[in-house]
């Protein structure tokens, strides 16, 4: 999406609406765990998360970061960009996010 004009409402690739995307994606120029990681762009979505183009910022190394983001459970604040659980879905949220880290240590 890096590269579509301004203007463009839907995606010609997956024919979503770009702003709800966009709603959803960290900006680039994020930081994360104390700037040592810095995003680059979404470079694709789940229903169980984001996955993003970044790199370390001391070793310049290019990674690659997934947010635990199930969109069925949650939504971003436009402004803030942090995320909104509802108090239904918390235990949920919870449950589906031990589920997540485990999987990403088992992987590891």
């Amino acid at each position: 999406m890096d590269n579509l004009p301004e203007t463009t409402q839907i995606c010609p690739n997956c024919g979503a609406q770009v702003f709800s995307l966009l709603q959803e994606v960290l900006p680039k120029g994020t930081q994360l765990r104390s700037h040592t990681y810095c995003l680059e762009n979404a470079m694709g979505k789940g229903s169980f998360g984001i996955t993003y183009r970044a790199h370390h910022t001391a070793l310049k190394n290019p990674v690659a970061i997934k947010e635990f983001y199930p969109v069925e459970y949650v939504s971003r604040n436009i402004e803030t960009k942090l995320l909104i659980i509802p108090e239904k879905n918390r235990e949920t949220y919870k449950r589906n996010l031990y589920r997540f880290f485990r999987r990403r240590a088992d992987i590891s």
